[in-house]
């Protein structure tokens, strides 16, 4: 197993095949978070492949340095490998700790997930990564996407991927020199006015999100996809704490969700409370 810190060494035991390099697949594991979230994700990939190989990665955000959580060899690699771990101080939020690991993990593209993610249907890596072959070089694709504004910085509709679940190239990630060191710095690198979606859009590059069934996803469908704060999010492929919030709450709450990410084109359908209760019990203790 490797362990790669902002100061690196290297085992070099279980070296992944030089295949499963074209993607990295991270999940961000910080110090505090309960342990259920990281067992939760597990116990989604095992139920749900990937469909193709990757080399998995395991952010440790504020651990002790040469820690190896004792579940992190229960990730089921397509290819039996054990995951990469990357060593990051608490110091900063999640994409803080992304663009430490992207720096750090050579690999065409890079796919992050965050503490809260639980992929929710099979094939979940080939589903993003044919999405973004077909919409082109430079493509970043997603699970989820809003039209919500962030205050005055930016106008409705305000089209932005979430970073909660999302595939990108890394040469292309490792251009982007915003600062992500405050709260307020992710929110603007997610959805600000030069946000990550923006710069994509600029450079002529496409974005797209990703439902369960492998559907390519503009961002103008987005209200109708049944994907984030949309229907009942039917059609999610990665689950997070906020898609959960979402899914459980009643519906005065939902309507104000809803409208917030699309506005007067938000779909909006009521879920029944026993539905509700019975997922938020699943969400908590792993069962999606």
């Amino acid at each position: 197993m490797n362990i790669l810190h902002e100061t690196v060494f290297l085992s070099g035991q279980n070296a992944s095949p030089e295949h499963a390099r074209k993607i990295a697949v991270f999940y961000l594991l910080r110090n505090g978070n309960p342990d259920r979230l990281f067992a939760a994700f597990l116990k989604s990939l095992r139920r749900y492949p990937a469909g193709m190989s990757y080399q998995a990665v395991l952010i440790q955000k504020g651990f002790a340095p040469g820690y190896i959580h004792p579940l992190t060899r229960s990730w089921p690699t397509p290819d039996g490998c054990m995951p990469e771990i990357v060593e990051v101080s608490d110091e900063g939020f999640d994409l803080t700790a992304y663009r430490k690991a992207a720096q750090l993990i050579d690999c065409i593209k890079l796919l992050f997930f965050n503490s809260y993610s639980q992929v929710l249907a099979a094939d979940w890596l080939i589903k993003l990564d044919s999405a973004a072959e077909s919409l082109g070089p430079g493509a970043v694709v997603g699970a989820t996407g809003s039209w919500e504004s962030i205050g005055d910085d930016t106008a409705f509709p305000n089209v932005a991927l979430r970073t909660n679940a999302f595939l990108i190239e890394r040469a292309r990630y490792l251009t982007f020199a915003q600062r992500v060191q405050t709260k307020r710095d992710c929110n603007l690198f997610e959805a600000g006015p030069d946000s990550m979606t923006r710069n994509i859009m600029a450079s002529g590059n496409r974005i797209a999100i990703v439902d369960r069934d492998g559907r390519v996803i503009g961002p103008d469908d987005w209200p109708d996809a049944r994907a984030f704060r949309s229907g009942n999010q039917e059609q999610l492929l990665v689950a997070d704490n906020r898609t959960m919030d979402y899914q459980c709450a009643p519906l005065r709450r939902r309507k104000r969700r809803a409208r917030l990410a699309f506005g007067d084109r938000a779909t909006i359908r009521p879920q029944n409370f026993i539905i509700r209760w019975w997922l938020a019990i699943a969400w908590h203790r792993g069962w999606l």
